[in-house]
């Protein structure tokens, strides 16, 4: 019966140990969305003038000389002229043309520019930790083994 329960009782102190093990899973999402609006507006203008100015003089000096009687004498400007009827005439005209012209150009421009961009992360986490606790399995089968020693050779006589 003593060889029994020691036995018995060496299957007991030599089972498995515990251990803990716990197990993390963690998942980590994010998204950005990022949207970036440019608005450009150009104005232009262009103004272009153009003037002109013309002024014409013209002069017209008319001189007739027409003979009255042929027998008489005439000096005109030191030139003799015999029996002559002088006529002078001057016209003087004038005009003058003025033309002013402004020419104005605006242009206007629009843009508009969208940019998105979207992002999109994932992290994902797995964590395990395992705790054991210690084990003293093999410091019990070397125990065992001393004491099945010990009780083999004390009792050897009777193995015999």
């Amino acid at each position: 019966m003593n060889k029994y329960s020691l036995i018995l009782l060496a299957v007991l102190l030599t089972s498995c140990g515990a251990r803990k093990v716990s197990k993390d899973n963690t998942t980590i999402t994010k998204d950005s969305l990022v949207e970036t609006i440019t608005k450009v507006i150009t104005e232009e203008k262009k103004e272009t003038k153009d003037s002109t100015n013309t002024k014409t003089v013209v002069e017209i000096d008319e001189v007739i000389i027409s003979p009255i009687d042929t027998a008489k004498e005439m000096v005109v400007n030191g030139k003799v002229f015999k029996n002559a009827i002088l006529k002078t005439k001057k016209n003087k005209t004038s005009s003058l043309y003025t033309n002013n012209k402004t020419t104005s150009e605006i242009k206007l421009k629009d843009s508009i520019e969208v940019f998105k961009a979207s992002k999109k992360e994932e992290i994902i986490i797995d964590k395990k930790d395992i705790d054991k606790g210690q084990d003293y399995s093999a410091i019990l089968i070397l125990i065992l083994l001393i004491l099945i020693i010990y009780i083999a050779w004390r009792n050897r006589p009777r193995l015999l």
